[in-house]
């Protein structure tokens, strides 16, 4: 967790240095807490769980964020996210479905699977795709939640009468909103969570309670002049800052989208099979990634982010592909829809192999036309 002396980026908060008071409408009973010192004790049981920040919101999420997420649906900017709509006012509003909800604790943990000077990319050929980082290993909604769970019952004996509910990125909380609440981090323009001395690489795991708790500030920070992640984006899936179209966002064709892929949007896949870390590469908080500290999360875990298309051709039958990537979220969109971003994805190693081995030709011939006329 970040230091309390690091100037505006300092993760210490006024509000955690006096003792409150729980009463029966937080917990159904009276109870004291020192706040400093039970929430050092959160800090380090947090970190022993591999978590490298905890922080506090309330539950009540700000009018900006609410207005924002309202324009990005009402644009389809969330192709067929059906749900994204659907659960809209359960988002915006956590008590329509937890009417017990007081605060929200925010859990970050670093996934950057290896040595950043480790990375080593191969020859781009028709038989190697790419896989987002996070994907490497295991599926993170298990391995956090096995955490959390350790977490929720070292809680339990503190406030034996409250309630708790995990979210990891499956349930109606819009967890990045919460994150930048509670002063993880800070609004990326490629719409990630930044956190300066982490990056953007990480995982959120929220606790949602009914105990009020008295909520942290948020982070400071600013992406400056910096438009790394919007320029290097292949597809132009930013149409402004902080504002993702995911219909033409390269993560969401390749894991998102259940409908067959067109032919454009087969070819905006380039080489990815399985999500994208384009906009995150590029950012300049991610230079020296700390590495997961999650054996799990690691590269080759299950797969690596080049990955032979051996991998997901070979296995002949749907239970050989779910035996070979077994606990992998590249299972999540089904061996089909897998399948035809690997062909697709194939395609487009095969054109680029094919203009690249062209090229020398074409320049030759020109150069020859040229002496030809002198």
């Amino acid at each position: 967790m970040i230091s309390r002396d690091e100037g505006r980026a300092s993760y210490g908060t006024p509000a955690s240095w006096i003792p409150i008071r729980l009463g029966k409408t937080s917990m159904g009973a009276n109870h004291d807490i020192h706040w400093p010192t039970w929430k050092a004790e959160l800090v380090r049981v947090a970190q022993q769980a591999g978590f490298f920040a905890v922080r506090v919101a309330n539950v009540t999420l700000g009018q900006e964020i609410c207005d924002h997420y309202a324009r990005w649906i009402a644009n389809s900017y969330h192709g067929e996210m059906t749900y994204m709509e659907h659960t809209a006012q359960l988002r915006l509003n956590v008590q329509r479905w937890l009417p017990w909800a007081q605060s929200v604790l925010v859990f970050a943990a670093d996934y950057y699977p290896r040595e950043p000077q480790a990375a080593c990319r191969p020859e781009s050929t028709a038989e190697t795709v790419r896989i987002s980082k996070y994907a490497v290993g295991e599926d993170y909604h298990h391995v956090l939640r096995r955490r959390l769970e350790i977490i929720c019952e070292w809680l339990g004996t503190h406030f034996p009468e409250a309630q708790w509910q995990i979210c990891i990125d499956s349930s109606p909380l819009l967890e990045r909103a919460y994150a930048v609440a509670a002063g993880i981090g800070f609004w990326g323009r490629n719409t990630m969570v930044i956190t300066p001395r982490h990056g953007s690489y990480y995982f959120l795991g929220c606790l949602v309670t009914s105990v009020a708790l008295p909520p942290d500030p948020p982070v400071w920070g600013t992406c400056g002049s910096c438009t790394r992640c919007m320029d290097a984006c292949p597809t132009q899936a930013f149409v402004a800052p902080y504002v993702l179209n995911a219909r033409r966002c390269i993560s969401y064709l390749s894991i998102e989208k259940r409908t067959p892929l067109s032919p454009t949007e087969r070819r905006l896949l380039g080489e990815w099979v399985f999500g994208c870390d384009i906009c995150q590469d590029v950012c300049p908080y991610n230079k020296r990634p700390p590495v997961t500290p999650f054996p799990e999360f690691r590269e080759g875990r299950i797969v690596r982010e080049w990955e032979p298309t051996s991998t997901f051709i070979s296995p002949r039958s749907n239970r050989e592909f779910t035996r070979r990537l077994a606990h992998s979220p590249i299972l999540r969109p089904g061996r089909r829809r897998i399948l035809e971003r690997v062909e697709a994805v194939v395609e487009n190693l095969r054109r680029r192999t094919k203009l690249s081995q062209d090229a020398p030709a074409s320049n030759q011939l020109r150069s020859d036309d040229s002496s030809a006329g002198e």
